[in-house]
């Protein structure tokens, strides 16, 4: 047995997060949003997350400025995971591509097939 608070705290923990940098907690669609403090009421449940059947509801977010928790699941079996914005590299170049091409799949391996050219 898991508890969804305890769980919730040890992710932001391990990734140098505090209740603090918890912007709003809800759907991922943003359509139902509650703030920390309410989600501490209601999330100090204890649930199973191993195989079987889900629990906690799949869509539920916790977002930060820089970063958001998501819920993942596998054959019932279910967890956080961390998110965090993606931030371009230092020396970054602009692309002109958004179709993939017969070899070809992401932006990255299209641009540099053309730079090695």
């Amino acid at each position: 047995m898991k508890n969804l608070l305890t769980e919730t705290l040890t992710i932001l923990t391990l990734n140098k997060k505090t209740i603090h940098d918890v912007c709003w907690v809800g759907s991922f669609t943003g359509a139902y949003v509650i703030m920390w403090e309410d989600f501490e009421k209601i999330a100090n449940i204890n649930y199973s997350e191993s195989y079987g059947r889900v629990e906690i509801v799949d869509d539920l977010v916790v977002v930060g400025k820089t970063f958001w928790l998501s819920r993942e699941e596998y054959d019932g079996s279910e967890w956080w995971k961390y998110n965090e914005l993606p931030h371009p590299a230092k020396n970054f170049e602009p692309f002109d591509v958004l179709n993939t091409n017969k070899y070809r799949s992401s932006i990255y391996g299209i641009m540099n097939h053309r730079k090695n050219r």
